[in-house]
């Protein structure tokens, strides 16, 4: 029953998802916003045009979300606002736009059309002057002097110079129609691109954005974090915790797996440190966890190899070679009776520090940034009581249970190096590897098992006292970004996959 009931949250967070266009509250909260700011909506609907190409209500809800941000932290203002609509530098007269001198059934690629509005999709069919455009939000039949005419003038690496009409792109190629041929351009080869929508050339700082940088940021790897939070008013969920940004620096999460088992939790995280250039950023954070009713079981499950079973004679002296927790020799052998107060619980808290730098990829496409961080906590506090003492006792001796007097258990510690690096614009590949006393590699069946509650253990978390311990240990993997909101990754070391929904609330 419990498989089906992870099922079930997998496939609602991850088809749950609503539209990208703005929210109708969005909307509404940038012109109250503005309105409070003395900024007229003639003005505001001005500026929106110009830094968005679109009307208010075509913002997509990301585009919407910095807007708002903006506005609340008066880095709009009316003055700056006058100063724009009135700069005749910035604000062009009219011109006459171009349409598309080429449509034809199964061109894709984001489509840009005269009322400034912008849709990706595929082109189904074209007859009588109407074009019928497949989007990811329905079938719409849209008169062929709708669309804008979009040509590119590209330069690749060999010196080579392409100028045409864009007839299809992909996350990693062109297809422009020249006047000798389509021509197929890989991005990774293009050097200078200028692209034009009915005639007038793009910003820069949006091609940018939209070909050479990968479209999501992220606060973690892998089960590490690293020195960015989650942006204002920004929430998420992964397969372990949900968080909060409260600020541009500080942020909130909590494991809801602890949560639903009675052991609610907070973890806090603080960037102190940022620094941003054009081509480098650098930030720390610091972040702490607290848990008010951790159970013990938990820090046995997780430190299972640092525990013996060791039996003694008479006189004190061991007899056999000790066995762990964690050996499969155990197997059968309960926590409970390991424990001295098996339901016992303790207040937890944990203490990182954490250091991010992202740069752009020397080759310009992308960006590359690594995080180095190091954890402790108070897990060991008093963890010789926490075993009982005696557990059997037979002629001539007596079996017990202990921690391990190596000096390598004296502190939780985890110390992490993790890598990031845009392979595309939606496609990051990422490594980490740590040093962690409390560590183990366990298959993916077992992690499975562990997850959903199987193994006997609270489900949506990690905790198992099951694996090979590992002192070092790495991993690598890859994280897709199916749109703005939603991604997914796949690695090789627990918990082999993740996935990280984003959404806005005001």
């Amino acid at each position: 029953m419990k498989y089906y009931v992870i099922l079930f949250y997998l496939i609602t967070v991850a088809f749950g998802q609503q539209a990208e266009v703005a929210f109708p509250t969005q909307v509404k909260a940038i012109f109250s916003l503005s309105e409070s700011s003395a900024i007229s909506r003639e003005d505001l609907n001005s500026y929106i045009q110009y830094k968005y190409g679109k009307t208010a209500s075509n913002l997509t809800q990301k585009e919407a979300a910095e807007l708002i941000t903006d506005l609340q932290s008066g880095t709009i203002k009316l003055k700056q606002i006058k100063n724009f609509t009135e700069d005749k530098s910035l604000v062009s007269k009219p011109k006459t736009l171009e349409m598309a001198a080429i449509l034809e059934p199964g061109m894709s690629k984001l489509f840009h059309f005269r009322d400034r509005s912008v849709r990706q999709g595929t082109i189904e069919s074209v007859e009588n002057a109407i074009v019928v455009l497949i989007t990811r939000t329905g079938k719409f039949r849209i008169p062929k002097t709708e669309f804008l005419s979009e040509t590119a003038d590209v330069t690749i690496r060999n010196g080579e110079r392409y100028n045409g009409i864009v007839l299809a792109e992909k996350p990693e190629s062109f297809l422009i129609r020249t006047n000798f041929g389509d021509a197929t351009i890989q991005k990774t080869e293009i050097v200078a691109i200028k692209r034009f929508h009915g005639g007038i050339m793009a910003k820069e700082s949006e091609d940018k954005r939209k070909f050479y940088q990968g479209d999501h940021e992220l606060i973690h790897i892998f089960r590490d974090p690293t020195a960015f939070p989650l942006r204002t008013n920004t929430a998420y969920i992964s397969g372990l915790s949900i968080g909060y940004g409260l600020t541009d620096r500080f942020m909130i999460t909590s494991k809801f797996g602890s949560n639903f088992a009675g052991d609610i939790n907070l973890h806090p995280r603080m960037q102190f440190y940022h620094r941003k250039t054009a081509k480098r950023e650098r930030a720390m954070s610091y972040g702490f966890g607290f848990h008010r009713n951790y159970p013990i079981k938990k820090i046995i499950g997780n430190y299972s190899h640092a525990i013996k079973r060791i039996t003694k004679n008479e006189a004190g002296a061991q007899i056999d070679s000790p066995e762990y927790l964690n050996e499969d020799g155990l197997d059968n052998t309960s926590l409970d009776e390991v424990l001295q107060d098996p339901d016992a619980a303790m207040i937890y808290a944990e203490f990182y520090l954490v250091y991010s730098s992202r740069r752009v990829n020397p080759n310009g496409r992308g960006k590359i940034g690594y995080n180095l961080g190091i954890k402790t906590s108070n897990a060991f506090y008093k963890k010789n009581s926490m075993l009982r003492k005696n557990i059997e006792r037979f002629t001539g001796g007596e079996i017990n249970y202990e921690w391990s007097s190596n000096a390598l258990y004296a502190v939780p510690f985890r110390a992490w190096l993790s890598l990031e690096y845009d392979l595309r614009k939606d496609l990051k590949f990422l490594a980490s590897t740590w040093v962690d006393n409390g560590w183990k590699t366990r298959s993916f069946g077992k992690v499975l098992s562990d997850y959903t509650g199987n193994d006997g253990s609270s489900a949506f978390s990690l905790d198992s006292r099951d694996g090979k311990a590992e002192l070092f240990d790495f991993d690598f993997g890859f994280m897709y970004a199916m749109n703005e909101n939603f991604r997914i990754g796949i690695h090789f070391n627990q918990p082999y996959i993740d996935f990280y929904w984003e959404f806005y609330e005001f």
